[in-house]
């Protein structure tokens, strides 16, 4: 489902960093993951999160104000295999006009 920029952080980015939400996220689709937490968010004129990745602690500022448009779907959808619904509460993608792309997903159970 296509979201705003608004929608993506109010719905996904506020309530993961106020939860402190564990993340997985994925960037340009390549096989390859990272876990991460949602810092601080700064909406509004920036669009901009900070995510510090957990096995590091190094923390990165995104910029998604950068022309990115939003789409996400949860486990309710029904479009996701049954094993993928038993570990995946949401995807938000975020994909920007240059063809990079960022997955996050919020596991439902533990995932390693």
């Amino acid at each position: 489902m296509r979201c705003s920029i608004e929608e993506a952080f109010s719905m996904f980015f506020a309530p993961w960093q106020e939860k402190g939400t564990d993340l997985v996220l994925s960037i340009d689709k390549r096989a390859g993951s990272e876990r991460c937490k949602v810092v601080t968010i700064s909406p509004g004129n920036r669009w901009h999160i900070e995510i510090a990745f957990t096995r590091s602690g190094q923390k990165k500022t995104l910029d998604l104000g950068a022309a990115a448009s939003f789409s996400y779907e949860d486990w309710r959808a029904g479009l996701f295999p049954e094993g993928t619904r038993r570990k995946w509460t949401c995807f938000l993608l975020a994909e920007f006009a240059d063809r990079r792309s960022l997955l996050f997903a919020e596991p439902l159970l533990e995932v390693d």
